[in-house]
């Protein structure tokens, strides 16, 4: 891949995703592209790019290719023992209660979400997991999960959820049912305006791969899709700082919560 072609790839990544490219990706994105030139039987990354705007099933390949795919149940267990205690109690006051985990890739939050919510005797709620990529929404809904994934499970949790079927673990119906996934750009203005009445909001380790233009619209659109008193759940590491200041800031136990205000 030439250093053009590279920076042609950047600069599609953040003009369909608002997605920054490392450049300490740039040998392992050498390595997926070329395979796929050659399946494809394409002679540059340049005609690939073209290509991959007139054909879907290629445009979610560059997609899967650009994103970050690792994801794990029970991830930042800190965060989710927050949920569980503070956030959780207040979201019993709904008939209904809406989750969003954006940015879900595999599947592993959204279930992890409907879990906590299910061993805390909420039964009238909706998990709502979306992603721009269609790969990972595939495996998202399959609900078969490695080893690996779940080791972090409480082992009667794993029982109580999950069935071992061929050295994998296969998210049980029961808990399917809570659990919806869509297909989402963050950065589709237009899709994100359909996302609304949420009670709480989980991006976690999404928007450090946007800059800071792209983040503040990502969050307007978050404030908006959240209903009065609404949760926003970030990243350990990520905050609205320099973002915005339409949120309450809330600290628990060292961790950040962000509160749309009651109207």
């Amino acid at each position: 891949m030439t250093d053009r072609e590279f920076e042609l790839l950047k600069k599609k990544a953040m003009e369909v995703a608002g997605i920054e490219i490392p450049d300490m990706k740039r040998s392992i994105l050498e390595l997926r592209i070329s395979k796929r030139l050659r399946e494809k039987n394409l002679k540059s990354v340049e005609e690939w790019l073209r290509y991959i705007n007139f054909d879907k099933s290629e445009f979610d390949k560059f997609i899967d290719f650009i994103t970050v795919g690792e994801t794990y149940f029970f991830r930042t267990e800190y965060q989710l023992d927050i949920f569980a205690e503070y956030i959780v109690p207040e979201l019993k006051k709904h008939s209904f209660v809406k989750l969003w985990s954006a940015g879900c890739s595999t599947g592993a939050e959204p279930y992890t979400l409907a879990i906590i919510m299910l061993e805390n005797g909420v039964r009238n709620f909706k998990v709502v997991g979306t992603d721009i990529n269609a790969f990972a929404l595939q495996q998202a809904r399959e609900g078969i999960y490695s080893k690996r994934a779940v080791d972090k499970v409480p082992s009667d949790l794993l029982k109580k959820y999950f069935e071992e079927k061929d050295n994998s673990w296969v998210v049980k119906p029961e808990l399917k049912r809570y659990v919806e996934f869509k297909q989402l750009n963050l950065v589709d203005t237009t899709k994100m305006m359909l996302m609304r009445g949420f009670h709480t909001i989980f991006c976690r380790n999404v928007i450090i791969y946007f800059p800071l233009d792209v983040k503040k619209k990502v969050i307007r659109n978050f404030y908006f899709a959240l209903e009065p008193g609404g949760f926003l759940i970030l990243g350990h590491s990520e905050s609205l700082s320099n973002i915005t200041t339409s949120f309450e800031v809330l600290h628990y136990k060292g961790a950040v919560v962000y509160r749309k205000p009651e109207e």
